[in-house]
């Protein structure tokens, strides 16, 4: 048998209290109002209705959040070209850190270099942690090795690579070979333009020392069976060269084609003949025709 309920309203004899009917209908709502809170079927039907209402709003708000969720994974989703590069980082990672290790495993026993040479410089101390990178030392070569030279723009025509060299370092003697002639003039101290070359050394050995000043004799150029006459006896004029030679016990003026020269001699390829006597320091006094006696050099 279902309880009673009912929604009574006492507002239409609200204008008759006094009336049978308006007491009857207060002792409905009474018996109503009793009935909504002890009936024990009433407060199961309420319980059970609360119930499935929070099951109700838990469903919401799992579908809510399910939906939210789903929104969520959508936006993230990898495409391929994401799904590539996301490999790729993977395999990035994957070999920086086995070269990080590789690299550990090769320092545990030392660093070995691939040439022999000798450190030039460090840039850390023992015990000291360095960053990834950064320059531990300099290794210079014992095994190729070149020597800098700077050339004026009178000697630079002379030079040219390939030419062989005699480099002398602290009393020793190595066979060398130009190797390289720099493009760009640079200033030297005196403010003078220079063009530097380098000359590589072709037998080295454990007794050159790096960093010290070396001496260097250039073969600018080699001729064989040719007359050549001291420097100071060549001289010049707006004719071009001439030299001053001892005919009979005078002075004769002789025009001269020369050839190459070093710091001491110069070739003459035409106008003078073998064991001719030659003036080799000449005043402002001499003149052709002048008598002088030959004095033979020692």
């Amino acid at each position: 048998m279902k309880a009673p309920c009912f929604k009574i309203s006492l507002i239409d004899w609200a204008d008759k209290p006094d009336s049978d009917e308006y007491e009857n209908l207060q002792k409905l709502v009474q018996t109503n109002n009793y009935e909504q809170t002890n009936n024990k079927d009433i407060r199961a039907w309420q319980d059970e209705i609360t119930k499935y209402t929070d099951m109700l709003s838990n469903c919401k708000e799992y579908k809510a959040e399910m939906k939210s969720q789903k929104t969520s994974a959508d936006g993230t989703k990898l495409n391929e070209g994401g799904k590539e590069e996301l490999e790729a980082n993977v395999q990035m990672q994957s070999i920086s850190s086995q070269t990080a290790l590789d690299s550990i495993n090769e320092v545990e026993n030392g660093v070995l270099a691939e040439f022999n040479g000798v450190v030039t410089e460090m840039n850390v101390v023992e015990g000291a942690t360095p960053a990834v990178g950064t320059q531990l030392f300099k290794l210079e070569s014992t095994d190729d090795i070149k020597v800098t030279i700077e050339v004026t723009k009178y000697d630079l025509e002379k030079l040219s690579a390939g030419q062989k060299a005699v480099v002398t370092i602290a009393g020793s003697k190595y066979d060398g070979e130009v190797s390289k002639i720099n493009k760009m003039a640079t200033k030297n101290n005196s403010g003078a333009a220079v063009v530097s070359a380098d000359i590589k050394i072709l037998n080295p050995d454990e007794k050159i020392f790096l960093g010290v000043e070396a001496k260097i004799a250039v073969d600018t150029a080699k001729v064989e069976q040719t007359l050549i006459v001291p420097a100071s006896a060549v001289n010049t004029d707006v004719d071009g060269d001439f030299v001053y030679a001892v005919e009979d016990g005078f002075v004769v003026r002789k025009p001269v084609t020369t050839g190459i020269s070093d710091s001491m001699n110069i070739e003459i390829t035409e106008g003078l003949e073998e064991g001719a006597q030659v003036m080799t320091e000449v005043s402002a006094g001499i003149t052709e025709g002048m008598a002088v006696s030959a004095v033979p050099q020692e």
